[in-house]
């Protein structure tokens, strides 16, 4: 039991470290709509944590790894489709995205 919380304090403490800065390169691209995007992130965790819930309570808790998988192979599939939808990424879009944002007033 041990081992097992003393993991998953590391996984949890490395999330907290990347996800900001995740967060904030997916949203790169969307500037201009950052908080339609911005919902859409937030919608897509959201909506993935409910479905492995759902997951777990009708397969069991046996069926996690099953679960844990699954997901992780839709995530490299919404990484592929994404791709195709957006033509250019961060390397690739030089001066289209803005390094610092200034706010009119």
């Amino acid at each position: 039991m041990l081992p097992t919380l003393i993991l998953f304090f590391v996984f949890l403490s490395c999330i907290g470290l990347t996800y900001p800065n995740a967060a904030a390169i997916a949203l790169a691209p969307f500037f201009r709509k950052v908080g339609s995007a911005s919902a859409l992130l937030g919608f897509i965790q959201m909506g993935t944590g409910a479905v492995m819930s759902i997951g777990i309570a009708v397969f069991g808790a046996g069926a996690v790894i099953a679960l844990m998988a699954s997901a992780a192979l839709l995530s490299v599939a919404v990484l592929e489709i994404g791709k195709r939808f957006i033509p250019n990424s961060i390397a690739n879009a030089g001066e289209d995205v803005p390094i610092v944002m200034h706010w009119r007033t």
